[in-house]
């Protein structure tokens, strides 16, 4: 069942210099759909959706890698939240917080994100509600190249 609009504010916040992303487009864009997918329904036809995006660099000292270059892309809500004692669960397969849910759905998430790279979090929200992180890497030569 689609989650209604109703009272749903969507607000997006993409940084205009964005380079590609090399990837499986379809995949990747799985991976946000189905975070957003998360949202609308959590939200309940009320309440704000935020998905924002920006280019971060990252620095491995300890990894003796240097530093990188990572695409940034954070969904957000205003919803209910993730309850504490549900979060370091949140990714495992067949673990799901909705009635009726498969749990696969982050789960899949995750191994999409890490396949190409990256990583997906879930952060604390200041005021309540969820927000999700991944981040992808950027090719040094991508970065400024928008397509």
């Amino acid at each position: 069942q689609a989650p209604a609009w109703g009272e749903t504010a969507l607000r997006v916040e993409f940084d205009p210099s964005l380079p590609a992303v090399r990837g499986d487009r379809a995949q990747l864009t799985q991976v946000f759909l189905n975070l957003v997918k998360n949202a609308l329904e959590a939200l309940s036809g009320r309440g704000e959706l935020r998905v924002s995006t920006r280019i971060e660099t990252r620095y491995h000292i300890r990894r003796g890698r240097g530093r990188g270059q990572f695409l940034s892309v954070v969904v957000e809500d205003t919803g209910p939240g993730v309850p504490p004692e549900d979060a370091a669960q949140l990714f495992s397969p067949f673990f799901s917080t909705k009635a009726g849910g498969s749990g696969l759905g982050l789960a899949l998430c995750h191994r999409i994100v890490a396949e190409h790279g990256g990583t997906i979090a879930h952060e604390p929200r200041p005021g309540g509600g969820a927000r999700f992180r991944v981040t992808l890497p950027v090719s040094e030569g991508d970065v400024g190249n928008a397509r």
